[in-house]
């Protein structure tokens, strides 16, 4: 039983890794920038905006009792043609699906380093294996994602410290549905639990994903 910290877990894939975690019989604590989706929870909730603020909002003596943080939090802006792709939008995006991520890692990494044990697990997006074009904004946010990812735990071979980027391929939740509006058939994409049950196995199993980037087995895809 590890304590695991879930952050983005008002809604979608984090919910459902909460959820999953503690059905599972961790202890978990859940973040979430927005306070009523935490409502009627049977475990710890934090609302938090992370990457907002200037300084931490965990505490030493808080983060020492972490084992795992799962990091579900980011946006998708939505598909659109490059070409109307404003520079402040692409700075947002990216603002949006990094900074919660550094802030994690201010907090609990030093922590981590000190115990020389801990582990971090970030959704990252399988829209990198295509890089398309009308998502460039978004994939650009989930290169860098993974750019601090693996240069971390290059530098961690001997700390005893892990570090993992999940590949989410196209999921079932509330914010895919807007963005993918088109999409009238779900049913051959993964659900929110089926992801949060391999987040979580990342977590409980890591010598079974020996890579940093973790890329999950493609479900048949039927866009109607």
């Amino acid at each position: 039983m590890a304590n695991i910290l879930v952050a983005g877990a008002g809604k979608g894939i984090g919910k459902a890794t909460a959820e999953y975690a503690h059905k599972k019989g961790h202890n978990v604590f859940a973040v979430s920038r927005n306070k009523l989706d935490l409502r009627r929870r049977p475990y710890k909730t934090f609302d938090i905006n992370l990457g907002a603020s200037k300084s931490t909002p965990f505490s030493k003596e808080f983060a020492y009792t972490i084992d795992a943080v799962i990091n579900c939090t980011g946006i998708h802006p939505g598909t659109q043609e490059f070409n109307n792709t404003w520079q402040a939008d692409v700075k947002f995006t990216i603002n949006q699906n990094l900074d919660p991520a550094l802030e994690l890692y201010h907090t609990f990494l030093p922590v981590f380093r000190e115990r020389k044990k801990g582990h971090f697990v970030h959704i990252s997006s399988a829209a990198l294996d295509f890089f398309d074009a009308s998502e460039s904004g978004y994939c650009a946010s989930k290169a860098a994602l993974e750019a601090v990812v693996k240069s971390l735990q290059n530098g961690e071979q001997e700390t005893g410290i892990l570090h993992h980027a999940v590949r989410v391929s196209l999921t079932d939740t509330p914010l895919a549905r807007r963005v993918y509006p088109t999409i009238k058939d779900w049913n051959p994409f993964y659900t929110a639990k089926e992801i949060a049950s391999y987040l979580v196995d990342v977590v409980e199993n890591p010598a079974n994903y020996p890579k940093t980037i973790v890329k999950l087995p493609y479900k048949p895809v039927r866009i109607n």
